[in-house]
C-alpha cells in the first residue's frame, strides 16, 4: 500500500497572494516568475512550523535566480533571500533586497513594507 505524501508546501491561497504581489515576475530580476521559493527551508519531509508557508518567507523567483540563491547561499543570507533554519526570528521580521519592490519587509498578507531605516 503506498503511503500518501503530507502536503507540506503553501495553501493555494498563499500561492497566489505571492503571486499577486509580484505582479507574476521575479522578485529578484523582475523576468517571469516560474518558483515560489521559501527564505527559511522547509527541510526535508516538510516542517510542521505553520510560518513556513506564510506569504512573508515566500518570494516568486527565475529559474535562474532560484538556482543563483542556492548557490550563492552566504550572498543571499545577508540579502534576506535566506533565512537560516536555525534562526528564531520570523520571516516578516527579516527584510529582502530585492530587484521589483527594493528593500523590503514581506508581509503575511501578501504586502510590502520599504525599509526605510538603512541599518536594517
Amino acid at each position: 500500500m503506498k503511503r500518501k505524501r503530507r502536503a507540506t508546501g503553501p495553501s493555494s491561497e498563499v500561492q497566489q497572494l505571492v503571486i499577486e504581489r509580484s505582479g507574476g515576475r521575479c522578485e529578484r530580476c523582475r523576468a517571469p516568475a516560474v518558483d515560489i521559493h521559501h527564505r527559511k527551508a522547509r527541510g526535508m519531509g516538510g516542517t510542521r512550523d505553520p510560518r513556513i508557508n506564510c506569504a512573508s518567507n515566500l518570494v516568486a523567483l527565475c529559474r535562474g535566480c532560484h538556482e543563483l540563491i542556492e548557490s550563492r547561499r552566504t550572498r543571499s543570507y545577508g540579502q534576506g533571500w535566506l533565512i537560516p533554519n536555525a534562526s528564531r526570528r520570523a520571516a516578516v521580521d527579516i527584510p529582502v533586497s530585492t530587484g521589483l519592490h527594493g528593500r523590503v519587509w514581506l508581509r503575511d498578507d501578501g504586502s510590502v513594507t520599504p525599509v526605510t531605516d538603512l541599518s536594517q
